[in-house]
């Protein structure tokens, strides 16, 4: 009786070459060609389509099937959504889709914020290691939230810190307050300084010491935490009169 050779090792658990599919998102062309050029070389990961509108990006989103979307926090010029709201629309509509965003310029709050209506991750422009890009794609498909350990030391402290909200608001000097909302409005120290029949020096000391009372270092931080503000006082004033 002629015996059986015996079967090859079947491996355990099923082997998958399917890719991670990726749309980058982002108004800026030069920008979509370094993310490109990153993702290339990458055998895991393959880049479906780019947009560099919205409404260009949710045609392609229902026409392909898609893991993630890379996608800029400004990248809302052509549809009347402005930061987290776009975030919100393609978690609302396209929840299986895993949307990583990214920006130059993101206080911890608006981190927190983009966390909440839907990122799975955020990723500062800044960023000097890329291989961070790519590590964030493949945690985040893996199925889990991931933030980059700088920005969630970052978070927690400002959470452990104790601020309050509006307090910083608050603790600003009347004419702070109206320097800040001039500068806001694209009012330069000069022009502010005329305006308000005081000298550029003692205009720029008074923006100096906002700057450090809302805890900003540069101009679109400061007209980011106002916004931001401004958002949680008017909601403090609708809770009230509710």
């Amino acid at each position: 009786m002629q015996r059986k050779k015996p079967e090859a090792l079947r491996p355990v658990g099923p082997i998958s070459d399917k890719k991670i599919r990726v749309a980058i998102a982002d108004q800026h062309p030069i920008v979509i060609y370094g993310l490109l050029t990153l993702l290339r070389g990458e055998h895991d990961i393959d880049v479906l389509f780019t947009s560099l509108s919205p409404n260009d990006l949710f045609k392609k989103l229902h026409l392909h099937e898609i893991d993630i979307v890379i996608c800029d926090s400004n990248f809302t010029e052509d549809l009347d959504v402005k930061g987290t709201q776009l975030l919100r629309t393609i978690h609302r509509h396209m929840p299986h889709v895993s949307i990583v965003f990214y920006s130059a310029n993101l206080t911890s709050h608006q981190i927190a914020e983009a966390m909440e209506a839907g990122a799975a991750s955020v990723i500062r422009k800044s960023e000097q290691d890329f291989s961070l890009i790519v590590h964030t794609l493949r945690r985040v498909h893996s199925g889990s939230f991931y933030l980059q350990p700088s920005i969630s030391h970052e978070i927690l402290s400002s959470f452990l810190s104790g601020r309050q909200k509006n307090s910083s608001w608050h603790s600003l000097s009347a004419r702070e307050k109206v320097v800040i909302q001039l500068i806001c409005e694209g009012y330069s120290i000069k022009q502010i300084a005329h305006e308000l029949c005081k000298s550029p020096k003692t205009i720029s000391n008074q923006k100096t010491m906002a700057m450090r009372k809302l805890g900003v270092t540069n101009d679109i931080q400061l007209i980011n935490r106002v916004k931001e503000l401004r958002y949680e006082l008017a909601s403090e004033a609708e809770n009230k009169e509710a």
